[in-house]
This record gives C-alpha cells, sequence and structure tokens, in this order.
C-alpha cells in the first residue's frame, strides 16, 4: 500500500485529503515520464474549481480519481498545491526544474506550508518531515548556495539621514574591512564604499539589509535616527567561452567585393551561426577560409561572453534591489543604539552590548549570526521570501553558462 493510499483515510477524516499527481514530463533522451509533485488540499475549494484544476492536470492516480467522484457535491473551497521536491527522476537531474519550483513553492505556497507543520496529530508526522525536509532543501540548497560562490561584491551605502547616515555608512565599510584582515578574507577595496571579498561570504550571507543607528551627531543636541544600506552579491569570473560543434552551424560561399582576380572564384568567406544564442557572424578577411572559420567561431564567444556579461548584471541588479526595497529605517535588520549601547538583531531578537568594540572589530557578531544559522527554518525562509526569486534567477544562469 502506498503513502498516499494509507494516509487517505485519516486525512478524508480531519478534512484533509491527500492524493499524487504525476507531470507527464518528457526527456528528449530517455523519454521517460517524470514523478513531479504531491499535493495536499484542505476543505472549502468548490468542487466545480477542484474538478476544473484536476481536469487540466495529466493525472493518472486512481486514488485520486476515485476521490474526485466522492467530491461531486462536497464544498472546497481552498485548493493549495504544495510541491515535494524530493523527486524521482529515471534521467538526470533537472536542476533547472529543480530551481523553478522552489521559486513557485516559495513566492505561493508558503501560508499553505505552515497550515500543515502546525499541525500536532501524530499521524501527520511522515508528512511533517517530508515538508520539513523540503524547505530546509530549499533554504540551504539556494540561500545557502550562496556559499559556494567563493567571491562577493560587498557594498555599503548611504540610506536615510543625510551626513549621518553617509557617516554610520563609512563606519560599517571599516568594521567589515576590520572583520575580513582579522579572519583572514581577502578584502579588495574598490572605492570607499564598495569592495570585492573572497573567503567571507558564509560571514557575509547574514550581513544585507538595512542597518539603524540611534545616537546623538557631533553637531546636533538631540538624538537623531539614520540608516545604512549593506548589500551582499555573489560574483562569478564568466571564463572564455567553450562552443559545442553540435551547436554551430557553418557555411561557406564565394567572398563579395573587391579583391583581385580569385576572390569571386572560391568558398573563402565562412558564415557562422550559433544555434542556441542565434548569433550570427560573417568573416571573409582573409583568403584562407580555414583561418577565416576559427576568426568567426572565436568572435561568436566574444559576442556569448558579452552577452552572459550583461544578463548577469541584470541579475545582480534585481539581487540588489531585492535585498533593500527603499533603504528606508523601517526596513532594518538591525539597529545600534549609542545612548544604550545596544546592538539589536530584528531578525532573532538578540540584544548585544559594546557599540564601540562591535563597529571596531564585530564584537559579538558571530552570536548573531549562530543564532540566525540556528533559527526555525520557516521563519528564515517567511524573512527571505522578497528575495529569493532573483537569487533562483541567479543561479539558474549560472548553471546553464557553465
Amino acid at each position: 500500500m502506498t503513502l498516499c493510499q494509507s494516509l487517505i483515510p485519516m486525512l478524508q477524516s480531519k478534512g484533509i485529503l491527500y492524493f499524487r499527481q504525476f507531470l507527464g514530463r518528457t526527456s528528449a533522451i530517455e523519454r521517460s515520464t517524470i514523478k513531479c509533485a504531491r499535493f495536499i488540499m484542505t476543505p472549502s475549494f468548490s468542487s466545480k474549481h477542484y474538478r476544473s484544476y484536476t481536469s487540466k492536470s495529466n493525472v493518472c492516480d486512481k486514488t485520486c480519481l476515485k476521490l474526485q467522484e466522492t467530491l461531486k457535491d462536497v464544498n472546497i473551497h481552498e485548493l493549495f498545491p504544495i510541491k515535494e521536491l524530493s523527486m524521482y527522476y529515471a534521467d538526470e537531474y533537472d536542476e533547472e526544474l529543480f530551481l523553478e519550483i522552489h521559486k513557485e513553492l516559495l513566492s505561493l505556497y508558503y501560508d499553505s506550508y505552515m497550515k500543515i507543520l502546525n499541525t500536532t496529530d501524530s499521524s501527520l508526522k511522515i508528512l511533517k518531515s517530508r515538508l520539513n525536509e523540503m524547505h530546509l532543501s530549499l533554504f540551504s540548497g539556494n540561500m545557502h548556495k550562496m556559499s559556494e560562490c567563493s567571491k562577493i561584491i560587498l557594498q555599503v551605502r548611504s540610506g536615510v539621514g543625510g551626513e549621518e547616515s553617509a557617516m554610520f555608512a563609512s563606519e560599517l565599510f571599516k568594521m567589515y574591512e576590520n572583520i575580513s584582515h582579522d579572519r583572514g578574507f581577502n578584502f579588495v577595496k574598490h572605492n570607499s564604499s564598495t569592495a570585492e571579498i573572497t573567503g567571507g561570504t558564509e560571514f557575509f550571507k547574514y550581513e544585507f539589509g538595512v542597518h539603524r543607528v540611534q545616537r546623538i551627531p557631533t553637531n546636533c543636541k538631540r538624538i537623531q535616527t539614520s540608516s545604512a544600506v549593506v548589500l551582499v552579491v555573489p560574483h562569478f569570473d564568466i571564463e572564455n567561452v567553450k562552443l559545442k560543434n553540435s551547436d554551430l552551424s557553418i557555411e561557406t560561399m564565394r567572398s563579395t567585393g573587391p579583391g583581385g582576380q580569385s576572390v569571386n572564384k572560391s568558398e573563402t568567406a565562412v558564415r557562422v551561426l550559433h544555434v542556441p544564442t542565434g548569433i550570427t557572424i560573417s568573416v571573409q578577411d582573409t583568403s584562407s577560409q580555414i583561418d577565416n572559420k576559427a576568426l568567426a567561431i572565436e568572435l561568436i564567444s566574444q559576442k556569448i561572453r558579452e552577452k552572459q556579461l550583461k544578463e548577469l548584471e541584470m541579475l545582480r541588479s534585481e539581487i540588489r534591489s531585492s535585498q533593500v526595497k527603499t533603504g528606508d529605517r523601517s526596513e532594518k535588520i538591525r539597529t545600534l543604539n549609542f545612548i544604550h549601547d545596544t546592538i539589536i538583531d530584528h531578525r532573532c531578537k538578540v540584544t548585544l552590548n559594546g557599540i564601540e568594540s562591535f563597529l571596531d572589530y564585530g564584537n559579538g557578531i558571530e552570536k548573531i549570526h549562530q543564532s540566525l544559522s540556528d533559527m526555525d527554518e520557516t521563519t528564515i525562509v517567511k524573512f527571505m521570501i522578497d528575495n529569493i526569486g532573483p537569487v533562483v534567477e541567479y543561479y539558474k544562469l549560472k548553471h546553464r553558462h557553465k
């Protein structure tokens, strides 16, 4: 008896129907059907909508079809699919599909996941465990996947608060520079607010966001609240593009234009099409077909590299904008209060004392990072929901360019 069949009676009694769906997806090589999703449904979506939903799907589970018959007169008003990502493939692992489902899961079905996760029924232990694994895989597999990147670009810029904000941003940047040198990270300063850091990805992945400061500036007699914005963007070096012969369509033709008696008598000109990108290059610079072909392929490689760099820069821009919406103080992840000598991280609710030592060398910051790492991962996922989309797209693009 399958897990689906064994859970159905209990879930029906609880008002929850559990069924399996197979999404027909054919591999160009293996021609195999991939089992890709499981769905959970709670009471309250009209039977009309339910039947409409299932009829559009390639449902091939007899149990599901049987349930469909029993639901003709049942009012069900909320249908929320939760896609189980422990997928089984007959062919090779499809990372692009995996990341796409991750993105969809986070953006659409978080509330549904929480409803199931919060149940205390011991009979749902297996289901809850699988959902936990699913989200843990998501968090560690995507957000923490940044750890696989050895380089990051750190940017600290002023937020709200004028000169005080600029001064605070400068202090934070200096703090991160000291932390990098103290912990052995390679810190290469590009300018007064931007640096390339190698080896510090695990540390800096918790630092992006709005940092708020509350203190009395030297030129003022009252408390002022300002902010600085910290951006952390993974950096990948795109190596020279290696073209596959199967991706190239090569045509030869006679050269055109002036060039002597033999210019139009032999096919020395070459036109090369890179099929995946549609980039076409024609070369007739020399009287040698071999040389023209080599030059055309080299030019196509350069064009593809330029295209990849442009796409990566666009995605880096999306990641930057997703990490911080406006830079407003209300978006704060951390507050440094000089009046009370406290550092408060609003994500994990950790409070530290000793701002001076904190700003000098980041003393105590490991405690915040450890607390964030130990947090209930569902809380972290909720905090990261607005940021996951561009990150997923970034890694999909990076994977495609390998």
